[in-house]
């Protein structure tokens, strides 16, 4: 299974070397450089060098990209 997880802390570098470890793609993000890199070195998954939109304004037709589900990883964390 291939995870994306949001912010390289105690909590997400946790559950990235327990996911790793289990065999999944993981791919890790944070605002801190630093953090981010230090979960990687430590074997939490593997540096996504973009940043993620968390959020954003609704699209007010409703309208859905059917493509877009298949450009990410199967669960963001």
């Amino acid at each position: 299974m291939r995870v994306h997880i949001i912010g390289t802390g105690l909590l997400g570098a946790s559950l990235g070397l327990a996911l790793s470890a289990n065999g999944h793609q993981v791919t890790l993000e944070d605002t801190s450089p630093t953090a981010q890199q230090l979960a990687a070195d430590l074997g939490a998954g593997q540096v996504l060098n973009s940043k993620t939109t968390v959020a954003e304004a609704a699209d007010p037709t409703g309208a859905t990209d059917a493509a877009a589900p298949a450009a990410h990883p199967d669960i963001v964390v």
